[in-house]
């Protein structure tokens, strides 16, 4: 879902910069800065989020797979335990020897 909602991003910053370009050619020498420096700031700003959010999902990634190994690892701890329990609740044998 990261990937899908990137890919909307960038053609929301492409579009931007489209209209961008095309105020360009109208603007006088002051507007053109002006222009420029916030295109700049918005390509500046999509790049962090795009890296920002790469490294979210592969932090993510990263828990899940946790998550998971945990589950697992629980799961054959309540196994072990049910066997366990199931052996202690069985009747001992007499053993020859004891008192």
């Amino acid at each position: 879902e990261i990937l899908l909602m990137k890919g909307e991003g960038e053609v929301k910053l492409n579009m931007a910069i489209g209209k961008a370009e095309q105020t360009l050619k109208t603007s006088n020498e002051q507007g053109q800065k002006v222009i420029q420096s916030q295109l700049q700031r918005l390509k500046d700003l999509w790049g962090s989020i795009v890296s920002t959010s790469v490294s979210c999902q592969s932090l993510l990634e990263f828990v899940i797979n946790q998550w998971n190994c945990h589950l697992e690892k629980k799961s054959q701890l309540d196994q072990w335990l049910d066997s366990t329990d199931h052996k202690l609740k069985e009747p001992l044998e007499p053993q020859n020897g004891l008192k």
